[in-house]
């Protein structure tokens, strides 16, 4: 295993737009979350958003790990052009002939995803803390930590999200057309979900008493997506129009992480099952 995380390591290293993507990664990881702690204007509008208790406990889990979720797409782009360039530049082939399996070959990109996601987590976890302490008085552990399942939840979505992306990059082979594949996917589930709707004539936006759950809400895409709802419920001064009064409690939709990471093994499964019967 130490071998195959070598192997990757020197790939990834060796790559100049992978390294570039991390740091632009690093970069927004922390701008996103240091953007919360800025004042600005909207026309005449002062908008404090540390004021509307995105940093509050225990809500700040559900706020980092929604927006800094939405960057994803930076690892992901390292993802799938590592795994095309090995079909595109023959290593695989090499890396086959040299004595690597093509199970070990798969498990060297999986353990690349699983530690991408690791420490994706990690950083997010580590800035929700530091900025949790600085902006918040709480000092109740269990108050602070009680919503801190969405950082599993953050976890598994990555993780996921990644698989399905080898997924696609293993079938396509090129990186444009992957991520094509992938917007054309997303948008298919949005039709099929609104179809569903339309059938069903449900048209409520799904929440935390799961009593208007739709089939589709199950697919892929849309089970990674509701793995972290969207907290914007939460900021005071929605609390405030809603008159919903104080804390928001939100539910760790866990049904759709463990949805997510089904998903994630059968990408891998079906990933494997490509490369072992295919001549590449």
């Amino acid at each position: 295993m130490k071998k195959l995380l070598q192997l990757e390591w020197l790939k990834i290293y060796n790559y100049k737009l992978a390294r570039i993507f991390i740091l632009l990664y690093c970069l927004f990881l922390f701008g996103l979350i240091l953007l919360g702690t800025q004042k600005f204007k909207l026309g005449t509008l002062e908008v404090d958003l540390v004021g509307q208790g995105i940093f509050d406990y225990p809500q700040l889990w559900n706020f980092t790990t929604y927006f800094t979720a939405l960057i994803k797409i930076f690892l992901a782009f390292i993802i799938i052009t590592t795994v095309v360039n090995e079909f595109q530049n023959r290593t695989f082939k090499q890396n086959i002939i040299d004595g690597l399996s093509r199970k070990e070959f798969l498990l060297s990109k999986i353990l690349t995803i699983v530690i991408l996601s690791a420490l994706s987590t990690m950083l997010v976890f580590v800035f929700s803390l530091i900025f949790g302490m600085k902006y918040n008085t709480a000092t109740d552990a269990t108050y602070r930590f009680a919503e801190v399942g969405f950082i599993v939840a953050y976890f598994v979505k990555l993780v996921a999200f990644f698989m399905l992306c080898l997924f696609f990059s293993v079938i396509i082979r090129k990186s444009a057309f992957t991520f094509v594949l992938l917007f054309v996917w997303w948008f298919a589930e949005g039709i099929m979900s609104g179809v569903e709707r339309a059938v069903t004539h449900n048209f409520t936006v799904e929440d935390t008493d799961n009593t208007h759950r739709l089939i589709t809400s199950f697919l892929p895409l849309q089970s990674m997506s509701n793995s972290i709802p969207a907290p914007i419920g939460r900021l005071t001064v929605i609390k405030a129009i809603t008159a919903s009064g104080g804390e928001v409690v939100q539910r760790i939709p866990w049904e759709y992480v463990a949805t997510s990471a089904v998903y994630a093994v059968l990408f891998g499964l079906l990933s494997y099952l490509l490369i072992k019967k295919k001549d590449w």
